[in-house]
């Protein structure tokens, strides 16, 4: 009688799991299938390097969380911003950014390292990344920094509070930039555009003898800059890029030639009439395709539902069994031990004793291209 009560305490207590939350700077499947490339994978910083440099300056650290940040570092002329690795001329790019109160920051695009250090800020424009405190038109956060402002009626009220995480993506074709804050179009413009001379002629960059390198086209890497104000930083996750290569029409856009007013963070760019492997696990009704494989079309991610999963040992293996069919199914020790469950059935599946032991682990499981790491307990006997 004893022994049942125990059992029975146990299977309750397997039952349980613990969720944690989406795992962050991870691709999902659809936008590994479309192209999309993880520049920062949450443990370590070996896509970047400093500015003229192989290594990461000490400005900047993998928080325990998970987040590209950077730390409070004194000390005139060093170098404290970090560059990627890979250059881009077209691309999409799509991170999140945070920074407290009376930061000051940017990402800047086609960034090359050719004059004397990181300060010269003239190779390449930068997407602004302030907090509300800045107000100058063409200093607020998601603007083309002294050159191009936010559109008027998102200006200095498009992000969220000072330490909660916004939003930005930047898409350049060509002469062609959009910045997004928050899936709102911000800005775009055009390089070499009478707006665009008019803008640069009064800004700073054109006396500080750049000679035209920052208005050029040219290939170039992402540049996270290293600003502080006081003991205040910035941090950045889920950075990831798509290559747009060189194939499509210049005049890129989207339908009706226009930018779209509302692009969220979950959608992806693919070639218009190009999209038949990419079909599956995509609202269709989303797409924009003119037939051809000339123009960007957008890609909407549907939403699954998450399916919800049970714990519990049989026989001594433990046995899981979820809501829906899984395509893959595993569990991760904290090591990083990666455990494939075999399928037993619809919905049923198992992982031997043999392959793993009591403790704290993830539990790894994707379905309809979406993928899903909860954090849970796990233990086979008591």
């Amino acid at each position: 009688m004893k022994k049942r009560i125990i059992n029975c305490l146990f299977f309750f207590y397997l039952a349980v799991v613990t969720v944690y939350g989406v795992k962050e700077n991870t691709l999902s499947l659809l936008e590994e299938k479309a192209g999309y490339l993880l520049l920062f994978n949450g443990t370590d910083l070996n896509n970047w390097h400093r500015y003229k440099g192989d290594i990461v300056p000490p400005s900047w650290n993998v928080l325990h969380d998970g987040y590209l940040g950077t730390r409070i570092q004194n000390g005139a002329g060093e170098v404290k911003s970090i560059l990627s690795d890979a250059a881009f001329q077209n691309f999409d790019l799509k991170l999140e950014w945070q920074c407290p109160r009376a930061c000051n920051s940017g990402v800047f695009i086609r960034y090359q390292e050719e004059f004397p250090n990181e300060t010269d800020m003239k190779s390449g424009p930068e997407a602004q990344i302030a907090d509300s405190t800045y107000t100058s038109p063409a200093q607020t956060a998601g603007a083309c920094y002294d050159m191009i402002p936010v559109a008027d009626s998102l200006r200095g009220n498009w992000t969220k509070p000072a330490g909660q995480w916004n939003e930005f993506r930047i898409i350049a074709f060509d002469k062609h930039i959009a910045h997004y804050g928050n899936g709102k179009l911000l800005l775009s413009y055009e390089i070499g555009s009478p707006d665009f001379m008019a803008a640069y002629n009064k800004s700073k960059f054109s006396t500080d003898g750049s000679n035209g390198k920052y208005y050029e086209l040219h290939k170039g890497s992402f540049m996270l800059q290293y600003r502080t104000t006081g003991d205040t930083a910035v941090a950045f996750r889920n950075l990831a890029v798509k290559d747009l290569g060189d194939s499509l029409n210049p005049f890129f856009f989207f339908k009706d030639g226009r930018w779209p007013e509302y692009l969220p963070q979950d959608t992806i760019l693919v070639k218009a009439g190009c999209t038949d492997s990419l079909k599956q696990g995509y609202d269709s009704t989303a797409r924009i395709d003119d037939g051809s494989c000339g123009l960007l079309a957008i890609q909407r991610v549907e939403k699954t539902s998450e399916p919800k999963l049970t714990m519990y040992s049989r026989e001594g293996n433990l046995v899981i069994t979820a809501s829906m069919p899984l395509s893959f199914l595993s569990l991760q020790t904290l090591s990083g031990k990666h455990i494939r469950c075999k399928n037993m059935g619809p919905g049923y599946y198992m992982a031997e004793k043999e392959s793993i032991r009591n403790g704290i682990g993830f539990l790894v499981f994707t379905t309809g291209g979406q993928t899903w790491k909860k954090k849970c307990v796990f233990r086979l006997s008591l």
